[in-house]
């Protein structure tokens, strides 16, 4: 356990959009994919996730609208997850006028 935590302590989580990070007019879908950056190595699977941090370690989605007063969970049953919580593909039905996503690696 303590070799999982000093590992996550040198990882970076960086989420990708393949549309850009500003939507006019509700007009535009895009995927947010997920890279977990460790020393040189680039985790894009669950597979190689499982393999640095063992089978528990998992994504975790979470969105807040404009007017919400904190962060849902996006179920791992979500439609519009894929890649094993890799990649969160966002439809202009999941923006109203302001959205935010964030993802949370847990070992």
């Amino acid at each position: 356990a303590s070799d999982a935590r000093a590992a996550l302590d040198d990882a970076v989580l960086r989420i990708d959009s393949s549309r850009g990070t500003a939507f006019k007019n509700n007009a535009i879908s895009t995927v947010l994919s997920v890279t977990i950056i460790r020393g040189g190595e680039l985790i894009t699977d669950i597979e190689t996730l499982w393999d640095v941090y063992g089978t528990r370690a998992y994504l975790e989605w979470w969105w807040r609208r404009l007017n919400d007063d904190g962060f849902g969970v996006i179920s791992s049953a979500d439609s519009r997850l894929s890649n094993a919580g890799f990649a969160l593909t966002i439809s202009p039905a999941d923006v109203d006028e302001q959205t935010v996503f964030q993802c949370i690696l847990h070992t």
